[in-house]
């Protein structure tokens, strides 16, 4: 009898186990784009040194620095925006060097990445206004549509 408990709460812990790893860190953290600043040089996937594994660890490193840059691109317009008098460009000219910082014509998939950071900054640049570094919604929305991309497209940036 005493086996039979045994095994089944071996069992029970195995299917919760289970059940429990199949949350990718992608959508299990709160603000998972700060894992990368916080513990510097990794990533969640680190320990799948597989192929796949690979691919997962470059698409969260790029997604990690999309949400800043999305954020960065939203502040500045709101900045200049908000503010023209406190800015020596305009709107206008802020947009064309936006648009060189964040190149949509390198042939890579970075292009891809840049033109959603610079929609995104563009669409949402409301949400930027305030002292803080970041706008969490737009930080969400920039997380969310990187990390449903396919892993493949990161290699190799």
């Amino acid at each position: 009898m005493k086996r039979l408990c045994t095994t089944l709460a071996f069992t029970t812990v195995v299917i919760c186990g289970a059940a429990q790893a199949q949350t990718a860190p992608e959508q299990s953290m709160d603000k998972p784009w700060d894992y990368i600043y916080d513990n510097p040089g990794k990533t969640p996937h680190d320990d799948d040194q597989s192929e796949h594994g690979e691919r997962l660890q470059a698409r969260w490193n790029s997604c990690s620095d999309m949400v800043l840059k999305t954020n960065m691109v939203a502040k500045t317009i709101a900045g200049v925006k908000d503010n023209p008098d406190d800015y020596y460009v305009t709107a206008e000219q802020n947009r064309k060097q936006l648009d060189q910082f964040f190149p949509t014509n390198t042939g890579t998939y970075q292009d891809t990445i840049n033109a959603k950071i610079l929609a995104l900054g563009d669409e949402h640049w409301k949400m930027a206004r305030g002292d803080a570094d970041s706008a969490p919604e737009l930080s969400q929305m920039a997380w969310d549509w990187c990390t449903n991309q396919d892993a493949e497209n990161f290699v190799g940036l």
